[in-house]
């Protein structure tokens, strides 16, 4: 396995790549195409593994252990399947797959909603209360300017007069 590896890069100086620094100093010089220094192009290549490489592990410095424990995960899987050892899984597969149901959903798109509701009305109640008007109004001018809850609201209406 090591000879297949050796022999991939050929045209590449190995010895470059054996210490964190001029591997690091390789990858900055292939990030940004402006000419910077070594320690910028080092930093660069730093910034570039902590926000942009597996980012759902994390983009502190602090989860650069977990990355580097997710990335010799990768590589043992790879080299099993690549060596025989193992047979590859079938990502792509249905029963691989996390469906959701309706319910769930559904419940997450409304408390998203009326989030963004709360806080458009908060926006708009404290840009009125600023141009002197009373809080009557601000709930009269935000009951009418959404059409879908103006229904609800005449139902309200409706069910109060009754009583």
């Amino acid at each position: 396995m090591q000879a297949t590896i050796s022999h991939a890069n050929e045209n590449d100086n190995i010895e470059y790549y054996k210490t964190k620094e001029g591997a690091l100093d390789y990858i900055g010089t292939r990030i940004n195409a402006g000419a910077m220094s070594k320690e910028k192009r080092i930093q660069a290549a730093k910034n570039v593994f902590h926000k942009e490489v597996l980012p759902h592990i994390g983009i502190e410095i602090s989860d650069a252990k977990a990355k580097g424990f997710f990335f010799g995960y990768m590589c043992n899987k790879l080299l099993s399947c690549a060596l025989n050892r193992s047979t590859s899984d079938e990502r792509d597969h249905f029963a691989n797959k996390r469906c959701d149901l309706a319910g769930p959903l559904l419940g997450s798109l409304f408390k998203l909603s009326l989030k963004r509701l709360i806080k458009n009305m908060r926006k708009e109640v404290q840009n009125k209360l600023d141009k002197d008007y009373t809080i009557d109004m601000c709930v009269l001018l935000l009951t009418f300017s959404h059409p879908q809850y103006l229904t609800i609201l005449a139902e309200n209406l409706l069910s109060m007069t009754r009583k």
